[in-house]
């Protein structure tokens, strides 16, 4: 969970890229209520580009990640969900 992204103009609805976007969307839908999330608001992804990662030289990062999203209507508080633990820059 983090408090609040607000400019969602990046993500984008995965039934725009994947075939079979239902079946993923239900597996992240129940991942972010294990977690806490309320259960409203649209799932969507989003890309992370590969500058936001520090110390990662490997083949799979020049790309960058796409992570699941979703907004949490009530709160504006946003969930994440990746594939992969997230080697993130942690100082600016």
């Amino acid at each position: 969970m983090y408090e609040w992204i607000d400019n969602l103009n990046f993500t984008i609805n995965p039934r725009e890229c994947l075939d079979n976007a239902d079946e993923y969307i239900d597996i992240a839908k129940a991942k972010f209520l294990e977690s806490g999330w309320d259960g409203d608001g649209e799932v969507e992804l989003m890309w992370i580009p590969p500058f936001m990662f520090t110390g990662v030289r490997t083949p799979e990062f020049t790309a960058g990640v796409t992570i699941w999203h979703v907004k949490q209507r009530e709160d504006g508080l946003s969930w994440l969900l990746t594939p992969i633990e997230l080697p993130c820059q942690s100082e600016f």
